[in-house]
């Protein structure tokens, strides 16, 4: 058991005594006029955790002036220590406190903790970011050195038969500040028959995460990586010029801000990510690759929802002797990037094979609403929405040195709308069935009109 007192000891006035004989239907308490302060805090099941992990984890709850602050922080705090991936469960438990360093005003609180093993595993199912299904195999060593250490190991065999493994080593650093730690050696392999090309993926990358101003989290990345393309019997000349291997060392950075209250069935906030990513610090891969991806959401009526989503990229060559390769492009299409148009079936297309761009933009506009007559909370409602729709969206070389680079995107601008049913799973991914009508394409995209599905994490 650990337990932790407040630093300082001080003598706070009560406030007027209530009232011991009106009942509770006569009398309301505003909690927020109740002194109250933290006296201690005991964390009873550690045994492999280390106390100075919880004391920077539980130190908050020492600043509260009242009740309501007390319970209030006393839950943010459980979820800091559920987020820290030691315990399989947490319990509250807030009591007046006792004893000779009791304070009038004081109280304890006491979390009952049950640590995970030291090693877990499963198998289970997960939903790739595009619209495809995977078989996870996974073991974990969780809390190895009760810093909240995580080793991981994982692999995956995708319905597009994608097959990823991965080993990683995750560790927190000033848990005050968020800031993290990993490292990770993986192995990808995906094949893309509408480009022609399958690529095998070896390599390494570090991450360090952090936070700064309110809720901006950031993503400082390196990585290496070993990449062999190869190419199935239809790909085109122009993707048999990229077959071989390639090195890629590069330098990425993402921004990100989210204030919506659900990830996947906002009722109201924006969430924005900005990509930056520097590839040529090695090896023969070399360009400067920018993305950025923005939500609104905004209650129009109860239950009733307006979303407006926007997403773009922008890429360029940045050394001579350094190429960009088919695997490092921009694609767009499909249910989960534009409804409409199957995956990858967007863009420049060369015999067949779509060669993907070096800059893209996409939009949409959804009014989601509950199910017809209203399920009861607790029902379907809390998981199905209908919503219509309407998003749009190009992809290409634009040349910003020609003085009808803004005509030539308006030219070749591709719509769709449509109406159709979304389902969450937990709050990790989306199942989408919508009916959806191309508007504005070109002849050699590949379009999806009728009935699409969508499986996924991100949908425009």
């Amino acid at each position: 058991m650990g337990t932790v007192y407040a630093k300082e000891k001080t003598t706070i006035t009560h406030s007027e005594a209530l009232d011991s004989g009106v009942t509770k239907e006569q009398k309301t308490i505003n909690l927020q006029n109740v002194k109250a302060r933290v006296d201690k805090v005991n964390v009873e099941g550690l045994v492999r955790t280390r106390d100075d992990i919880i004391r920077r984890t539980i130190q908050d709850l020492f600043l509260v002036s009242n009740f309501e602050e007390v319970i209030k922080q006393a839950h943010k705090v459980r979820g800091k220590l559920e987020s820290l991936g030691c315990f399989r469960s947490i319990a509250i438990h807030i009591d007046t406190s006792r004893g000779p360093s009791a304070t009038p005003n004081g109280y304890e609180v006491t979390y009952f903790v049950r640590e995970l093993n030291r090693l877990k595993g499963g198998v289970n199912t997960m939903v790739g970011g595009d619209n495809e299904g995977s078989l996870v195999i996974s073991a974990q060593g969780p809390n190895l050195f009760g810093g909240a250490e995580r080793l991981h190991a994982e692999y995956s065999y995708g319905s597009r038969r994608s097959r990823t493994f991965n080993v990683g080593f995750y560790k927190p650093f000033f848990l005050d500040l968020d800031v993290a730690f990993s490292a990770n050696i993986f192995q990808q392999e995906a094949e893309w028959p509408s480009s022609g090309y399958k690529i095998i993926d070896r390599g390494s990358s570090l991450d360090l995460s952090f936070f700064s101003l309110n809720k901006l989290k950031h993503n400082v990345q390196w990585e290496a990586s070993w990449r062999e393309l190869g190419v199935n019997r239809y790909a085109s000349f122009k993707v048999r010029e990229d077959v071989g291997h390639t090195l890629k060392s590069s330098l990425r950075h993402i921004i990100s801000l989210d204030y919506r209250d659900s990830p996947i069935f906002p009722n109201y906030g924006m969430f924005l990510q900005c990509t930056s990513e520097f590839a040529g610090l090695g090896g023969n891969v070399g360009f400067l690759k920018h993305e950025v991806q923005l939500q609104q959401n905004i209650e129009v009526f109860p239950d009733t929802v307006m979303q407006g989503a926007l997403s773009g990229g922008w890429m360029k060559r940045v050394d001579d002797s350094k190429n960009i390769f088919i695997c490092d492009r921009f694609f767009l299409g499909g249910p989960l990037s534009l409804r409409g148009f199957n995956n990858r079936g967007v863009g420049p297309f060369n015999d067949g094979s779509f060669i993907g761009g070096m800059m893209y933009w996409s939009g949409a506009l959804h009014l989601y609403s509950p199910l017809p007559f209203r399920p009861r909370a607790g029902g379907l409602g809390d998981y199905i929405r209908t919503h219509i729709f309407i998003n749009a969206g190009n992809l290409g070389d634009f040349n910003f040195g020609d003085k009808n680079w803004l005509q030539e995107i308006k030219a070749t601008t591709r719509m769709a709308y449509g109406a159709g049913i979304a389902m969450r799973i937990g709050q990790m991914a989306r199942i989408e069935l919508n009916y959806v009508i191309p508007v504005y394409f070109q002849e050699t995209d590949s379009t999806s009109k009728g009935v699409q599905f969508g499986i996924g994490l991100h949908f425009l």
